[in-house]
């Protein structure tokens, strides 16, 4: 059982580092830096998969996934990196809206399946989720 969850915390950590470089725009040529949270180091295979060196420091980040802070590079366009970070918090900004309101709305959540309304609920808190990883 703790093997299998630290597996699945470095699947999830891979998959959070590989879609943030998607959202950046990021190449998959370029090996980003990054800064691991405290004495946490970045695993190696989870390095390998999602192209992310371990760096000591190097001033400050200009992203932060899952508490590794990201480095800046020559091979990043920050401009465009904080206009499509821009675009994709405004976007979560409205689908947190919908659902909100949705789940604000007693008929919905009175007359809706119970599995329907925990989907919303789920898809809440994923948003969320993102929205304060984005920062």
């Amino acid at each position: 059982p703790g093997l299998e969850a630290e597996f699945g915390r470095a699947i999830e950590l891979t998959r959070r580092l590989r879609g943030w470089r998607d959202q950046a725009g990021v190449p998959p040529r370029v090996i980003l830096s990054a800064v691991p949270p405290g004495d946490e180091p970045v695993p190696e295979f989870v390095g390998r998969l999602s192209r992310v060196e371990q760096a000591e420091s190097g001033g400050d980040p200009i992203a932060t996934v899952s508490g590794f802070g990201i480095l800046a590079s020559g091979e990043i366009d920050e401009e465009a990196l904080r206009e499509r970070l821009s675009q994709r918090r405004t976007k979560l900004e409205a689908e947190l809206a919908k659902v909100a309101g949705k789940l604000g709305n007693a008929g919905f959540v009175e007359n809706a399946p119970p599995e329907v309304v925990a989907e919303e609920r789920e898809r809440e808190a994923e948003i969320r989720a993102e929205l304060a990883e984005l920062g």
